[in-house]
């Protein structure tokens, strides 16, 4: 007998979403509980202490509800890869360099946007990770592990997988794009905020690695892209602190 995959629409997709933030709140949450158990106290440098454990244990945390919902689904959708399709495969090896060229491409270009042609104000406050990468210390060990080695993965089987299939089944293509790219915006609000110039890497590479994600029927060159992209700017943030 064989086993129909689950239905993956909107209101699946959405649920699934909303499930990883929450899973990622509450693992933060976790880090800072367990910090005020121990005794912990109040100090100026706290939150930039916590900053790292907490976004790396919510990643996890995150990462593994996400893991857990998709396998639910069934591996015929997971390994689906039209557009209604979660699409999770590797791609071939010339998709994958095509990925990993336009992601650091991109992570320059957004260099020479963000920081040479529109640089923030003097003082101006950092996004929490965008502070870590640019402070010496054991913080860039968190975000590295965050930035290279979970977000590439994760967000892309989120946004570009999971959100996008779900919201193009139920609407159609293109309002599944418009959405699936604000809530990828969304999620990085708190890099944002401060600075409006850093949304132009965000945009870019959510319109990127979804056009890739179509052209190529596979995530693969879509983590590719997010994963060299991401790379570069860590590197250019560690080199210049």
């Amino acid at each position: 007998m064989t086993t129909q995959p689950r239905t993956l629409g909107a209101v699946s997709a959405v649920t699934i979403l909303c499930g990883y933030v929450a899973a990622q709140f509450a693992g933060g949450a976790l880090v800072g509980l367990l910090w005020l158990v121990g005794g912990g106290q109040p100090s100026p440098g706290l939150l930039r202490e916590l900053t790292g454990p907490a976004a790396l244990t919510g990643m996890l945390c995150g990462g593994a509800f996400l893991w857990f919902a998709v396998r639910a689904l069934g591996s015929e959708r997971l390994r689906d890869t039209s557009e209604l399709g979660i699409a999770w495969v590797r791609g071939d090896g010339a998709s994958l360099w095509l990925g990993s060229g336009a992601g650091a491409l991109l992570a320059a270009v957004t260099f020479l946007f963000a920081l040479v042609w529109f640089p923030p104000e003097p003082g101006m406050p950092l996004g929490p990770m965008t502070e870590l990468t640019s402070t010496p210390g054991p913080g860039r060990i968190y975000v590295g592990v965050i930035a290279l080695a979970l977000a590439p993965f994760l967000e892309e089987l989120l946004f570009r997988g999971v959100l996008f299939a779900g919201l193009c089944a139920s609407w159609g293509r293109v309002p599944a794009a418009v959405v699936t790219t604000l809530a990828f915006i969304a999620l990085h609000a708190t890099e944002l905020r401060f600075f409006w110039a850093a949304g132009f890497g965000v945009v870019a590479l959510a319109t990127l690695a979804l056009w890739l994600r179509l052209r190529f029927g596979a995530l693969g060159p879509a983590v590719a892209a997010h994963l060299t992209y991401n790379a570069v700017l860590v590197a250019i943030a560690v080199l210049a602190s």
